[in-house]
């Protein structure tokens, strides 16, 4: 990564897309080439594209404490790097996973969910996928090296949400899970799989396999999608070959739908918005686990943020996840 964002709002103009995941953001025929997939529901109005960015007179959050962290898992020592705000409330957490390929350094600078996470008050956590498996997730169905590798991606983040729920200003029933690409699908395989532990996800450009998805309690879910992504498909249907999925993507309208489905949502949603931007959400649900879907027109495979421009920084996927997850208060 080439640049660090300056100033204290959370947001910089300097080069944020850099690596795996930000150079598909700057062309779309950098895709293929680039990534290997990388790899509660609120009534409220959507959140400003730089709701990040501090107002004049405000001050900068206080200095969080910033650590890396190990557990061994079958006898392998795994990382994480852990952001926690000063003070001594009990707090929620956000356990952010990287798309493939990327480093937890790379996804705490093209997310700014560690200066988020200063100035809003929670946690911000980054675990880090091997380099056994070319620091790709083993999500199950996909992506690049991960699953042929073997590694039990499960039991780390069981290792790691263990580790935060005995951290004492973590609150553990308000741990949310974040992702892009293939930490989205991963993200998506751990909630499927541990609801209990889950209190929301937020997933950029994500898919899943919904023959494994029978997730023991409602999960609130914010799918954040372009309709142009070349990787995962909006719509659907079988990925680069790169990814080495075994089965063809999950399209988004049909992934939100079936967690809908699974959360007891009414049937019918509401769509709101116009293009470049349409949120369609399910509300009604069971627990208040509602779902939401933010299709972005013409966006690529990348997470997004303003500063990419007019089309990949039509929403601030930062802002919409902490906001759709309770955490911007």
């Amino acid at each position: 990564m080439s640049q660090t964002p300056t100033g204290d709002s959370g947001r910089g103009t300097g080069d944020r897309q850099t690596g795996a995941l930000g150079r598909v953001a700057t062309a779309a025929t950098a895709v293929v080439a680039v990534l290997l997939l990388g790899a509660c529901e609120s009534d409220d109005e959507p959140a400003a594209p730089s709701s990040e960015v501090a107002s004049p007179g405000d001050s900068a959050p206080a200095t969080p404490h910033r650590g890396e962290r190990q557990v061994t898992v079958d006898g392998a020592q795994r990382r994480y790097h852990v952001v926690i705000p000063p003070g001594e409330a009990t707090l929620p957490a956000v356990v952010a996973l990287h798309d493939a390929g990327n480093t937890v350094d790379g996804m705490q600078e093209v997310t700014q969910l560690d200066r988020a996470a200063a100035r809003h008050g929670f946690a911000a956590v980054f675990p880090a996928a091997t380099t056994e498996a070319k620091r790709t997730w083993n999500a199950g169905f996909c992506c690049g090296a991960g699953p042929s590798a073997g590694v039990d991606d499960m039991a780390f983040l069981d290792a790691v949400l263990e580790e935060l729920a005995a951290e004492e200003r973590i609150d553990a029933d308000r741990v949310h899970l974040a992702g892009v690409s293939n930490g989205a699908v991963m993200a998506y395989r751990y909630a499927c799989a541990r609801a209990e532990r889950v209190a929301g996800v937020g997933a950029v450009a994500g898919t899943m396999n919904p023959d494994t998805c029978q997730p023991s309690a409602p999960v609130p879910v914010v799918e954040i999608h372009g309709t142009a992504d070349e990787v995962v498909p909006f719509e659907g249907g079988a990925m680069p070959d790169f990814v080495q999925a075994t089965r063809p993507a999950m399209g988004a309208e049909a992934l939100a739908a079936r967690w809908a489905e699974l959360n007891g949502c009414a049937a019918e949603p509401t769509v709101s918005g116009e293009p470049p931007v349409t949120r369609t959400r399910w509300q009604g649900c069971d627990a208040q686990a509602g779902v939401q879907l933010i299709a972005i027109e013409d966006a690529g495979h990348t997470w997004y943020a303003p500063e990419f421009g007019a089309v990949q920084g039509a929403v601030d996927a930062t802002a919409e996840i902490v906001r759709f997850l309770g955490l911007d208060g």
